[in-house]
């Protein structure tokens, strides 16, 4: 089989399905090798960019259960006595949730999703997610401080907090947030007594977590197991 015969029929496999196609065989003449290095390198790249988008859009729509239980509650617990509050709490809920759609619009249009960096009071964040919580009378508390302002993308910041702390209520009952920094790095831990993860799940959960935040400004969101 020639060359040129080998590639138009590679070519033909990642046109039927991108992912499931067997790489080409880099071997023959200098020219047929780096064209076959090419191919591999594209659909290599594809096949990422679509496992990228469908994790993503896995977790709009469980990030999208957090403020519609918040939601729910609120209404379950509203008092006519306290509307005003109750009714700007719930424009903060829609707020998110049409945060988190709009974000997802702009990745399946731009794969910008987050937007550009923007100034962020992370001790405020934190401390408006923990009150959030304690509202709606799930144990959450927080302690340390964060007094500098820092670069980084808020959407991307509360999705990754409301996830650990989400879990943390899940598999331990209860959460902590510790705020700390230094010079040049401002930490968020969730801290938990849960029974903490296998090593291998522990490294798939830090490499989606690295994707929230955005390394330049040295942001870290962590986990921990007391």
């Amino acid at each position: 089989m020639t060359p040129l015969l080998r590639m138009g029929q590679a070519a033909q496999a990642l046109e039927r399905d991108v992912v499931a196609a067997p790489r080409m065989d880099e071997d023959g003449p200098r020219e047929v090798r780096q064209a076959a290095h090419a191919l591999n390198r594209m659909q290599q790249r594809i096949a990422a960019n679509l496992t990228e988008r469908t994790h993503f859009l896995a977790a709009v729509s469980h990030d999208l259960r957090t403020p519609i239980t918040r939601m729910r509650l609120r209404l379950e617990l509203l008092d006519s006595a306290d509307l005003d509050n109750g009714k700007q709490k719930l424009r903060g809920d829609l707020s998110c949730m049409q945060g988190l759609i709009d974000s997802t619009l702009g990745f399946i249009q731009a794969r910008e999703h987050q937007g550009p960096l923007q100034q962020i009071h992370l001790d405020a964040l934190a401390r408006s997610i923990c009150q959030d919580r304690q509202e709606l009378g799930q144990p959450v508390d927080i302690r340390g401080h964060i007094r500098a302002p820092v670069m980084g993308q808020p959407l991307s910041l509360r999705r990754a907090l409301d996830n650990l702390i989400d879990n943390a209520l899940r598999y331990a009952g209860s959460a902590s947030l510790v705020l700390d920094e230094d010079e040049d790095l401002a930490q968020v831990c969730v801290e938990d007594r849960g029974p903490g993860m296998r090593p291998r799940s522990s490294s798939a959960c830090a490499s989606l977590l690295s994707a929230g935040t955005h390394h330049a400004t040295r942001i870290r969101v962590a986990t921990a197991w007391a």
